[in-house]
């Protein structure tokens, strides 16, 4: 039991500010913005529940992630600071990591934005110009300047 009472717990209250968020089944899933951590947000009464951490990056670890795509049953975490995408399944909860090809690793900040067509995930460069794109069935990296030339043929 704790000694802590209201006052202090008002006192050491810290609000949880998301970036990004995908819709699902009646629920918003997304992570903090300042630290590790991924949540699902119940649409009818806002309650918010933590998920868990993400694996390889310290609890404090801020800005992972910036961007939640939607493919059928899962959510993507589009890497912002991470070295992974990280693929969630919202039915199970379990997650799966794909680490970011060699090269990709050094930056700093990986990813700008994302865009998924079909079975494929765009990921634009923070910095840099290569697109990497993602291909979900496969579940491979291609990295390179010539997707900017297919991306803008997409309708």
């Amino acid at each position: 039991m704790s000694n802590l009472n209201d006052a202090d717990i008002e006192k050491n209250i810290r609000h949880l500010h998301f970036i990004g968020a995908a819709y699902v089944d009646g629920y918003l899933w997304t992570n903090a913005l300042e630290w590790n951590g991924y949540y699902k947000i119940d649409i009818e009464n806002g309650k918010t529940e933590f998920l868990g951490l993400f694996e390889y990056a310290d609890i404090l670890a801020d800005k992972l992630f910036n961007q939640v795509l939607v493919y059928k049953k899962y959510v993507f975490f589009i890497p912002w600071f991470s070295d992974y995408l990280v693929r969630l399944n919202t039915k199970t909860l379990e997650l799966k990591y794909w680490k970011l090809p060699d090269h990709i690793v050094p930056e700093i900040a990986k990813f700008r934005a994302a865009n998924l067509h079909n079975d494929k995930i765009f990921m634009f460069p923070h910095c840099g110009d290569d697109i990497c794109i993602f291909d979900i069935k496969k579940e491979e990296f291609q990295c390179d300047k010539t997707w900017v030339g297919e991306f803008l043929k997409l309708p």
